[in-house]
């Protein structure tokens, strides 16, 4: 779970960080770190997408986060995440 959550993470900001005035190629050098996990270029992808259709106008960093096992003990989970504020214009 905590490696899913460093990807979508990376991919988040990376995205952000390409979209600030000073720009950047964060995603590209996402995507050529994962030219050799095929499987999780694939991921990777789907996840850039998603992030540039549905959240482009969310602003904030991801920050730390953190899987917590449910307090039930039903076997679930919560996850918490800290957004950072938004990036200068």
């Amino acid at each position: 779970m905590q490696n899913a959550l460093s990807i979508a993470a990376t991919v988040w900001n990376a995205v952000l960080m390409d979209a600030q005035p000073e720009g950047g190629s964060f995603v590209a050098e996402l995507r050529q770190r994962m030219r050799a996990l095929p499987a999780v270029q694939t991921l990777v992808e789907i996840l850039i997408r998603r992030r540039e259709s549905l959240f482009a106008q969310h602003k904030w960093f991801v920050g730390s986060y953190d899987v917590v096992p449910d307090q039930a003990g039903l076997g679930g989970f919560t996850v918490r995440v800290e957004a950072r504020g938004e990036p200068m214009p």
